[in-house]
């Protein structure tokens, strides 16, 4: 699932958006369809027609020819109808499902979505301080998702991007690790929190440019030349499995999430988000009123 704000274009500058803009928000699943899986998108019902799941490439159509709906981030009732989505979709499985959730544009909607609330509790019909605690709590048990995963890309300023891995053999000692994993690799201190390594696909490239990221930085070269070369550092992806069931381990949950990635709409190397999100993120991009304009002759430009 993803879901972001939108701004109203500009000719001069693109201002980050801000919480009284718009929320386009999408859904996406994929189920079980026999011997193979559909695509599915939700879309909510407005003047123009009916509301409901659709397969992914006829919601992308239905999606372009519709306004961004009315409403912000802030509005109360915006988890209530992302939960009727979820109801309905809960109805149309034989099974459970897990929801993946962008944690670079929801954690203002659901409280425990934030690190700083992640020791409250919910009370009995799932809300903290009057609002849901998390996408699907105010559901009955058999339509909640199985559990609830944020990814949170290395976009967001507030995740660290990797620099050095350091490896400890068996003896003990230490030594330089692979400065181009694509690893998965478990924070100190938690069992629930995931950062996954991501390599760009120019990192494997013959150029000395494309590997110098591995070395240094570029602040830090003394190489006029090779200051002005194009550089690729290693970003990263973090996985927090937020709610599983009782008795589950989070490193399954978190290595299917980094599979996840590694299965692109139209793109053989790893993606930021896990597939369910990439989608909904492409989705959402498709949409005219995301296609911002910039004027380049002006300094102050910014994407």
């Amino acid at each position: 699932m993803a879901d972001s704000h939108h701004a109203r274009p500009t000719r001069r500058k693109v201002h980050p958006p801000h919480r009284g803009a718009q929320a386009h928000w999408i859904l996406t699943a994929f189920v079980p369809a026999g011997e193979h899986w559909e695509t599915l998108a939700y879309l909510p019902a407005d003047r123009g027609g009916s509301g409901g799941w659709f397969n992914y490439a006829r919601a992308q159509g239905l999606s372009r020819s519709r306004p961004i709906p009315e409403g912000s981030c802030g509005d109360d009732t915006l988890p209530r109808r992302i939960d009727h989505a979820l109801f309905e979709l809960a109805r149309r499985l034989e099974c459970g499902y897990v929801l993946y959730v962008s944690g670079d544009s929801t954690r203002p909607v659901w409280p425990l979505l934030s690190n700083k609330n992640a020791s409250l509790l919910p009370d009995d019909d799932g809300l903290i301080g009057g609002r849901p605690a998390l996408p699907g709590a105010t559901l009955a048990p058999e339509h909640r998702p199985r559990a609830v995963i944020r990814t949170t890309s290395s976009a967001d300023p507030s995740l660290p991007v990797p620099a050095l891995f350091r490896e400890i053999g068996e003896d003990g000692n230490e030594n330089d690790g692979d400065k181009t994993s694509n690893a998965l690799f478990q924070l100190d201190g938690t069992d629930t929190t995931f950062l996954m390594s991501r390599r760009p696909h120019q990192m494997d490239g013959k150029t000395a440019s494309a590997k110098s990221g591995r070395h240094q930085g570029r602040w830090s070269c003394d190489d006029k030349e090779q200051q002005a070369e194009t550089w690729y550092n290693l970003m990263a992806t973090e996985i927090t499995v937020i709610r599983r069931p009782d008795g589950d381990d989070s490193l399954p949950y978190a290595l299917t999430t980094a599979k996840l990635c590694n299965h692109a709409l139209a793109w053989k190397h790893r993606t930021r988000h896990p597939l369910p999100i990439h989608a909904a993120i492409q989705m959402d991009k498709n949409h005219p009123k995301c296609r911002r304009t910039i004027d380049w002759e002006t300094d102050d430009a910014t994407g």
